[in-house]
């Protein structure tokens, strides 16, 4: 099943990223890189979700969406 990555903006995409970064060990870690770490279901993905975000998963036939903002 595929993943795909949606949020309301640009901007909470970004503020996200800048979160992981953070994390020590992945300070040179790639846009490319956050993608995947939020494609691939981890226990670390599920407690960075949980910090920083609301979101949700909505199936939709053979795609899973990650739909999610950025706690205020």
């Amino acid at each position: 099943m595929s993943i795909t990555i949606s949020s309301p903006n640009m901007e909470d995409t970004e503020t996200l990223y800048g979160k992981y970064i953070e994390i020590p060990g992945n300070e040179g870690a790639s846009f490319d890189d956050f993608y995947e770490f939020l494609s691939v279901e981890s226990a670390g993905r599920q407690l960075f979700l949980e910090e920083y975000c609301t979101y949700e998963f909505i199936e939709v036939e053979n795609t899973v969406v990650l739909k999610f903002s950025v706690k205020v």
